[in-house]
């Protein structure tokens, strides 16, 4: 399954909407589908009659009812290959990885940049970071690898989902199950009824998880910073995430296995700029 081939076309307009065209059935399994109608404008008009794959959370099905979405919320538990203990020392207080551009993720680096932690951000002009990102070239670089920052920082700040102009996207993605797998305590900020989906599910959180607005998401960043975390607690997450990834597993290859419409067309022209464009 090819994922999120669009963007190897997006500065190419009309072939970007030939792939559309063509294409009865979008991957775009690691992203929400803003991913498409917001951040990358495609038109709606382009995806009537398509079967899209996302990882949006379930209720987006109902937000988007005139898509036809395949929504696998939990995707990124799947895949454990990016999830791996390694016995590291702790050092810093904190890691926040930050990958594309928007006001809060520049308002919590902000935030952050005063105090002892590791901080990547590659939106906005920042250009901060890690210390294993010296010679890459991408935040993908980030995003689907675990730098080693990851696990020298004690807590992980985050902006959960993609968004425009401070709105959430209805999305649950590997910032938050890079942590819960890997057994480190976070606190993230994202859409209205974030941490209420995961508790859904059996996961446990402490009272930080409560607040109303982003400044008082960052006030509860600095009340954490002052004590210990509840080791507690992130082992039973822990835990609970590698037994859910296991169920979800065999559950995402039956879906699968039954799917027959997963096939992607590609012209010779579209094969050709991907072999050039190494963008994700």
């Amino acid at each position: 399954m090819n994922r999120c081939l669009h963007r190897h076309f997006e500065n190419y307009p009309d072939v970007l909407e030939e792939f559309f065209s063509i294409n009865n059935y979008i991957n775009i399994d690691v992203e929400p589908i803003e991913d498409l109608t917001v951040r990358h404008g495609i038109p709606i008009s382009w995806l009537k009659n398509k079967t899209v794959f996302t990882c949006n959370v379930k209720e987006a099905e109902k937000l988007y009812k005139d898509f036809k979405l395949v929504t696998f919320e939990l995707l990124w538990l799947y895949d454990s290959k990016r999830y791996k203990s390694e016995d590291i020392d702790i050092d810093k207080d904190f890691v926040s990885i930050n990958g594309s551009t928007s006001i809060r993720r520049q308002q919590l680096v902000e935030h952050l940049k005063s105090k002892n932690g590791y901080i990547s951000y590659w939106g906005g002009g920042y250009n901060e970071k890690l210390p294993s990102e010296s010679n890459a070239k991408s935040h993908y670089t980030v995003k689907h690898n675990t730098p080693v920052e990851f696990y020298k920082g004690r807590y992980v700040f985050e902006i959960e989902t993609g968004g425009e102009n401070g709105i959430q996207w209805p999305c649950i993605t590997e910032k938050t199950f890079r942590p819960l797998l890997l057994g480190k305590p976070f606190l993230h900020f994202g859409y209205k009824g974030y941490y209420d989906k995961l508790k859904q599910y059996g996961f446990k959180f402490e009272d930080y998880t409560n607040y109303s607005s982003f400044n008082e998401y960052l006030e509860n960043i600095d009340k954490m910073l002052i004590k210990e975390p509840d080791w507690k607690l992130v082992e039973y997450n822990k835990n609970l995430a590698e037994k859910i990834r296991k169920k979800n597993l065999l559950d995402f290859d039956t879906w699968l296995t039954n799917t027959n419409n997963c096939k992607t067309n590609l012209t010779e022209e579209m094969k050709k700029l991907m072999r050039t464009n190494k963008n994700e």
